[in-house]
C-alpha cells in the first residue's frame, strides 16, 4: 500500500475494513477501491487472487510483456493513452477460469523470462503469438521510462537531547524525512534560517519551546527523487511537555531497532553521535 506510506495506509485500511465491512475484505473491485491505500493495482490483485474474480492488474513485469507481445503497438511507457490500452489487454486476458492465476502467471513471467534484458524467449509460452519476438524487435520494448528530475530540498532537523535519550515525533506525513517516528524535521526555503523554522513548528504543533538549537553539521539524504540536505541543529526542551503528548516521545538511541524510524533518522544520529 505505498512503500514510504505503507505502514500508516495498513493502518487506515485495516480501520476502514472494520469499520465498513465487519473485519472481513468485500468480495468487490469498488468496495475494495474505496479502501485508503488500495488503488486500481491492488484492487485487481486482491479481487483476482482471492475472489477470483476477472479484473485485470499492471505491474512492470506485466506492461512489458503487453508491449513486446504486441511488437510495440502497446509501448508500456506509462502515457495516458498507452495505459489504457494496457489495460484494456489485460483485461481481455484475465477473462476465464482462473483470473488469479493468470495474473500471477503474467507477473512471473515478467520476472523470470521475458526479463527487461536478454529475454528467454526460447522458453516462453507466449513465444508463438509474440509479435517483438517474431520481428526480432522484442528487447526494443518497453521503451526505457524517462527518470523524473532531481528535486533538491533544504530541510532542518532538530537533535534534542535529555538524559541521553533523543525527542522524536510522529510527523503524521508531514515530516520531509517519511517515518513514523523521526527526528522533528521541517523543510525551509534556500537562505531561510532552519534553526527558526524548527522553533516555530514544534510550538506551534506540540505547544514545546526549545532552547538552542545550534547548527551543528549537514549531511545528505536520497528519498526517491528527492535530494535532501539535512541541517542539524543541536538544542534542548525549555518549556513544554512530552510525556502524554501523543505526537512527541524520549527514545534512546540504542534502541532505535524497536522503532519504526526512517533510514535518514538513522543516518543522523549515526552522523552526529549524540
Amino acid at each position: 500500500l505505498g512503500y514510504y506510506r505503507r505502514a500508516r495506509s495498513l493502518l487506515a485500511g485495516a480501520k476502514a475494513v472494520i469499520r465498513d465491512h465487519g473485519g472481513a475484505l468485500p468480495a468487490d473491485v469498488e468496495a475494495l477501491r474505496a479502501i485508503p491505500g488500495v488503488g486500481r493495482y491492488t484492487a485487481g490483485a486482491l479481487a483476482s487472487i482471492a475472489f477470483q474474480i476477472s479484473e485485470p492488474i499492471l505491474d512492470g513485469n506485466i506492461r512489458r510483456v503487453l508491449a513486446r507481445l504486441t511488437g510495440g503497438r502497446i509501448r508500456g511507457d506509462r502515457s495516458a493513452g498507452d495505459e489504457a490500452a494496457c489495460w484494456e489487454l489485460a483485461a481481455s486476458l484475465v477473462e476465464g477460469l482462473s483470473p488469479g492465476d493468470l495474473n500471477q502467471s503474467l507477473m512471473e513471467l515478467g520476472a523470470t523470462v521475458c526479463t527487461p534484458s536478454e529475454p528467454g524467449c526460447g522458453s516462453c509460452p507466449l513465444a508463438p503469438q509474440c509479435e517483438g519476438y517474431a520481428a526480432g524487435v522484442q528487447e526494443r520494448f518497453p521503451a526505457p521510462a524517462q527518470r523524473p528530475a532531481t528535486v533538491k530540498v533544504e530541510a532542518a532537523v532538530a537533535l534534542i537531547l535529555r538524559g541521553g535519550r533523543v525527542l522524536l515525533e510522529s510527523g503524521g506525513g508531514r515530516s520531509p524525512l517519511r517515518g513514523l517516528w523521526d527526528l522533528p524535521a521541517v523543510e525551509h526555503g534556500p537562505g531561510r534560517d532552519g534553526g527558526l523554522s524548527l522553533k516555530r513548528s514544534l510550538l506551534r504543533r506540540y505547544g514545546i519551546v526549545v532552547r538552542g538549537l545550534a547548527q551543528g553539521g549537514a549531511l545528505t539524504h536520497g528519498i526517491m527523487n528527492r535530494r535532501i540536505r539535512l541541517t542539524v541543529y543541536r538544542g534542548t526542551l525549555a518549556k513544554g511537555g512530552v510525556t502524554g503528548n501523543q505526537g512527541l516521545r524520549w527514545v534512546d538511541p540504542a534502541r532505535l531497532e524497536d522503532e519504526a524510524v526512517s533510514g535518514a533518522t538513522i543516518k543522523v544520529l549515526e552522523a552526529v553521535r549524540p
